[in-house]
C-alpha cells in the first residue's frame, strides 16, 4: 500500500532552529511520497508552531485528532478518508497483526466511529468523543500487546490492504483474557469473526475465561457481545473522555 505513508520524529537541533531546516526535509519527503505515487501522508503534531509550518507546506489536521495529512489530490482529509473507505470488499481476511499495518491503522482509527470505546485493551476511543493524540505510535499500542507473549491482535484486511478492523486480546496474571475490538461501519458484520479469532487464539492456550470492558452507553457494542455468550453486566468504573466521566460495564463469558 503505497499510497498512504507517514512522517514521524521531526525535529532540529536547538544549534540549527529558525533556518528552515525542517520544513526543508518535509518538503523533500512530500516530494519523494508524490513522485512515488502517494496520496495521504500523515503525521502527529500537538505543536502549534510546529504545527503552521506544516501547514505551509499543505499538510492539513484532522477533525478530532492532533494529526495531520497531506493530500496530493488536494481534497480535505475528511474526503479523501470518505473515498478511501468507500469500498465493499466481501472477502476481506482476518490475520494477526504486524508492522506493515502501521500506516494503515491511521486512517480506521482517525475515523469518527459511533462507538466511545473502540479499543479497551490500548485505550483507543473514538475521535467523535475524545482528541486522538497519537499517529505513528497507534501501532505501538498494539505492538505492546504482544511483548512477554500476553496477548495479540488481529486486523480485517481488505484484498488491496486496507485495514478496515482490529481486535485485541490480553492476558492478566489471573490468565483473565480481556477482549475488544471495532471494524469500520461498512465491515461490521464481520466483527463477530474479529472477536472470534481472539476467543480462538484463547482457545489454543488453554485459556476460558473472557471478559470485555464496554462504555454503558455503546449499547451497539454491549449487543453484540452478548450474542457472543458474554453475560452478566456489572459496573466496572468510570473513564474520563474529554473531562467527561463515562461509566463502563464489564460482561463475562466463561
Amino acid at each position: 500500500m503505497n499510497y498512504l505513508g507517514g512522517v514521524g520524529e521531526v525535529g532540529t537541533d536547538l544549534n540549527f532552529r529558525k533556518a528552515g531546516i525542517a520544513a526543508e526535509l518535509c518538503q523533500t519527503a512530500i516530494t519523494e511520497f508524490v513522485n512515488q505515487g502517494g496520496e495521504a501522508l500523515f503525521l502527529g503534531t500537538g505543536n502549534p508552531d510546529a504545527a503552521r509550518i506544516y501547514y505551509r507546506l499543505g499538510w492539513r489536521k484532522l477533525a478530532g485528532a492532533n494529526v495531520m495529512t497531506y493530500i496530493s489530490s488536494e481534497e480535505s482529509p475528511e474526503e479523501y478518508i470518505l473515498k478511501y473507505f468507500n469500498t465493499n470488499d466481501s472477502e476481506p481476511r482476518i490475520r494477526q497483526g504486524s508492522a506493515k499495518d502501521r500506516i494503515p491503522l491511521i486512517p480506521l482509527i482517525t475515523l469518527p466511529h459511533d462507538w466511545q470505546i473502540l479499543d479497551s485493551n490500548t485505550g483507543i476511543f473514538s475521535t467523535r468523543y475524545a482528541t486522538q493524540n497519537s499517529c505513528m505510535s497507534l501501532y505501538p499500542k498494539f505492538a505492546n500487546i504482544k511483548r512477554n507473549k500476553q496477548g495479540t491482535w488481529f486486523v480485517l484486511s481488505t484484498q488491496d490492504g486496507k485495514i478496515v478492523g482490529v481486535s485485541s486480546i490480553t492476558v492478566n496474571k489471573f490468565n483473565q483474557c480481556q477482549i475488544d475490538g471495532f471494524t469500520h461501519k461498512n465491515y461490521q458484520k464481520f466483527w463477530n469473526e474479529l472477536i472470534q479469532a481472539c476467543l480462538n487464539w484463547a482457545n489454543k492456550k488453554n485459556l476460558n475465561d473472557y471478559y470485555c470492558v464496554i462504555s454503558k452507553e455503546d449499547e451497539e457494542k454491549i449487543s453484540l457481545f452478548s450474542s457472543l455468550g458474554f453475560h452478566t453486566p456489572k459496573t466496572s468504573g468510570q473513564i474520563s473522555i474529554n473531562d467527561r466521566p463515562i461509566e463502563t460495564i464489564r460482561l463475562i463469558k466463561k
